[in-house]
């Protein structure tokens, strides 16, 4: 369970969240510049207590972890159900499936883009997906503060729920088509990204609405699943919302 973060921008997003409350923060002594500076000020109003260590009672509490001199102690990160997004009505909503995302790089790094580039939510599986820990934290730059994360046991079933409440379901597939659907006549949209190695179980392209690829035109064999999935998220964001 993450109770801990480290990092400057990761500790300076966590004190806007409402997934979690920051309770302490603390500061190796020496680090004077203005990012710290709006992290006290900000601590400060949100009532989270600051505690400023000297180099080496800092190292021998938080080890040598790429830390920027800045921990934080946080409540238990909360993660959000399909039932709580699905109460939401919303004129256009476009959410993100992760099917069995193990690599934390690759599960951080879709965080940070899904949240960048408008995505409401990001629903992964509670037994084969990688979770919120302070490595994803770290990597998705504190963007995982500020996108519901929802952690349900079988997306087969949230695929039906989904399709209940009009949503279209498109997967991503190396075979897929390059000439996307017309996503701007749509209101509601789920993505699929599938696992690293493997790619999206055929259980669920079986439920698909759409299956779509990303034309290759160099000579790399493929992308990993962070890369494609910021082109796809880019490509469906930019069509549902408008430019």
């Amino acid at each position: 369970m993450i109770r801990k973060i480290y990092g400057i921008n990761p500790v300076a997003e966590a004190l806007h969240s409402e997934n979690l409350t920051v309770e302490k923060i603390f500061i190796r002594e020496g680090r004077k510049d203005k990012k710290i500076k709006k992290i006290i000020s900000t601590a400060k109003e949100k009532k989270a207590k600051v505690f400023f260590l000297d180099k080496n009672s800092f190292a021998k509490r938080f080890g040598d972890a790429f830390h920027q001199g800045i921990f934080a102690e946080i409540s238990s990160f909360r993660y959000h159900s399909l039932d709580e997004l699905l109460e939401y009505k919303k004129e256009k909503c476009f959410f993100l499936i992760l099917d069995s995302i193990h690599d934390q790089q690759n599960f951080g790094n879709i965080i940070r883009s899904a949240e960048f580039l408008g995505v409401n939510a990001v629903i992964i599986t509670k037994d084969k997906n990688a979770k919120v820990t302070e490595t994803t934290v770290k990597i998705s730059s504190g963007s995982v503060f500020h996108i519901p994360i929802v952690k349900e046991v079988n997306l087969s079933s949230v695929i039906h729920r989904l399709k209940e409440n009009f949503f279209h379901i498109v997967s991503t597939s190396p075979d897929g088509s390059s000439n996307f659907p017309s996503f701007d006549k749509l209101e509601k949209v789920a993505l699929i990204i599938g696992n690293e190695e493997k790619g999206i179980r055929s259980n669920l392209l079986k439920k698909s609405d759409y299956i779509i690829g990303i034309k290759r035109y160099g000579k790399t064999n493929s992308l990993n699943a962070s890369s494609s999935a910021a082109i796809l998220i880019y490509t469906i964001g930019k069509a549902l919302y408008g430019s």
